[in-house]
């Protein structure tokens, strides 16, 4: 996967009209150390990680148009 942003068009471009994509992921903490610890321990799991998208970033990928129904919680 080269961006979150693909994903998210080619996700609206295989979706029928009205349906849903669920995502399910631990989202990053808001607090930067903690981020860089998550990042090294995901490319200790994946060596092709990128790194950790926050949660507001995931947000605002979305295209113009598309219902927002996000739920999400942290731990």
């Amino acid at each position: 996967v080269v961006s979150a942003q693909q994903v998210l068009a080619e996700a609206r471009r295989v979706l029928k009209p009205g349906g849903c994509l669920v995502v399910t992921e631990i989202m990053p903490s808001d607090v930067p150390a903690q981020q860089r610890i998550q990042n090294a321990i995901e490319v200790l799991k994946n060596p092709t990680h990128i790194g950790v998208i926050p949660m507001e970033e995931v947000i605002s990928m979305q295209p113009k148009g598309v219902r927002k129904r996000l739920t999400y919680f942290t731990v």
